[in-house]
């Protein structure tokens, strides 16, 4: 079992249907840290905090109207763990948008950014065939660092891949021109990328859901999923509940809009916490819950009243289940000996452990002495067991067979009198009569001491 999408950030413009009021960007101490492509952006307003300081130009994004360098701006923030040449593509939803970016680093300082970084490594000013900026309208759409997927060149909206070394820290500032923006994907792009080796660094983005990788939960219990991010004004949930088909197919779970959200069946859970800008991170998990496997239980033998008592429980496809009687140790194996005198339980558990039962098991014995001294422990006497027999009957002798006394086993039993007069410490016989379940008359014989 593997987390999916681990701790990606999004920007949103809705909330289940309902539009967004838009808000001022984060600037650039606030910068969205991702590790993945954003799938999906959502939509700013006004200049956001300066985080020029006043200057009228940084690479080639001019100060507008509003005495600005940035423009209904958001700022990306991410960190590479491989080297070789690093892109992305900006792509509008609204293909007619005008979106401009500069790249910072690496390792920029958003108290001093300096220019943006050029695409061999070096700081400096702007200029579009060697640096990661670009200041041209974007009539055809798509704009970035790399190739233009589109036309498979480096288009005029495009400037050369960047050349990252592992370690480096770099901030993407996104300016919208637009005046009706409906936001805009960013996708990471380039040989770094491309390898198998995972190219940028997740653990600066927080990590909002456990992984509950290897864990199962059972049917019927309900596993408490917790998104609890400290910046989250709302949240949204959704689940793939067909994970095992390698298809994104998240559908979105009404109503829930809390930290926390109770999973009861199998599927990959992703959780959006929304920040009152509209910024949100995501973060998916799969969870597995197994079918409950109650077992059915097929017969249950006692073999009581004997130096050995045996209880033997039979349950369908035995080999799926675990078995323990009272406190002891767990087997495989549903046949117990030398079981106490009394009441028993047997619990009986699916390997999974999804699915158990717990049966309570009476076995019919005698103490083999007791002690009639009046100390209250072992005082009386009795066939223990049988007190649901209505026609129990026990007979007590001596050893010549002479009868002492007819006690039931419903009753309080023997206290080692007869005819009130306190019996000597001796072997006494009992011979006990009853009729099983299935209507078969029985009898047992044995003996026990009297100890004075």
């Amino acid at each position: 079992m593997k987390k999916y999408l681990r701790s990606l950030f999004i920007l949103f413009v809705s909330f289940q249907g309902v539009l967004m009021a838009q808000s001022v960007s984060p600037d650039c101490a606030m910068s969205v840290a991702v590790c993945k492509d954003i799938i999906s952006s959502g939509v700013t307003s006004g200049p956001g905090v300066d985080d020029f300081n006043g200057a009228a130009q940084s690479g080639c994004l001019l100060q507008g109207i509003n005495q600005s360098i940035e423009s209904n701006s958001v700022w990306f923030r991410f960190r590479t763990v491989a080297a070789g040449e690093l892109g992305f593509n900006i792509i509008p939803n609204n293909s007619g948008e005008d979106l401009d970016f500069a790249v910072y680093g690496p390792n920029p300082d958003c108290n001093n950014l300096q220019d943006p970084v050029g695409a061999d490594g070096t700081l400096s000013n702007c200029g579009i065939s060697n640096f990661a900026i670009d200041f041209s309208p974007n009539n055809n759409g798509l704009t970035g660092v790399g190739v233009n997927p589109q036309t498979g060149t480096q288009t005029v909206t495009y400037t050369p891949y960047m050349d990252v070394e592992a370690g480096e820290e770099y901030l993407i500032l996104v300016n919208n021109y637009t005046a009706e923006s409906e936001g805009f994907r960013l996708e990471f792009t380039g040989a770094v990328v491309d390898g198998e080796q995972q190219a940028l660094d997740c653990s600066i983005v927080p990590d909002l859901l456990e992984d509950v990788a290897g864990q199962s939960f059972c049917e019927g219990e309900v596993f408490e999923l917790d998104g609890a991010y400290e910046m989250a004004a709302t949240y949204r949930w959704y689940v793939d509940s067909t994970p095992e088909d390698g298809v994104d197919n998240f559908v979105l779970i009404p109503g829930e809009n809390q930290a926390v959200y109770g999973a009861t069946a199998t599927g990959i859970y992703r959780v959006e916490a929304i920040t009152a800008s509209g910024f949100a991170e995501y973060d998916e998990t799969l969870v597995t819950f197994e079918p409950s496997n109650q077992p059915t239980i097929l017969d249950v033998t006692v073999e009581d009243l004997s130096d050995n008592n045996i209880v033997q429980v039979d349950v369908a496809n035995p080999e799926e289940y675990t078995f323990q009687l009272n406190d002891g140790p767990v087997t495989d194996t549903g046949r117990f000996e030398g079981v106490p005198v009394g009441l028993n339980t047997v619990a009986i558990t699916h390997v999974s452990g999804c699915g158990s039962e717990t049966i309570e098991v009476t076995v019919a014995g005698f103490p083999k002495f007791f002690t009639p001294n009046g100390d209250g422990i072992n005082d009386l006497w009795n066939v223990v067991g049988l007190e649901d027999l209505d026609d129990a009957r026990i007979f007590i002798f001596d050893r010549f067979g002479k009868l002492l006394k007819q006690i039931s086993a419903s009753g309080n039993g023997w206290d080692g009198t007869y005819n009130g007069r306190s019996l000597p410490s001796s072997d006494y016989w009992f011979r006990l009569e009853y009729t099983d379940s299935q209507s078969r008359p029985q009898v047992v014989k044995s003996n026990f001491s009297l100890k004075r």
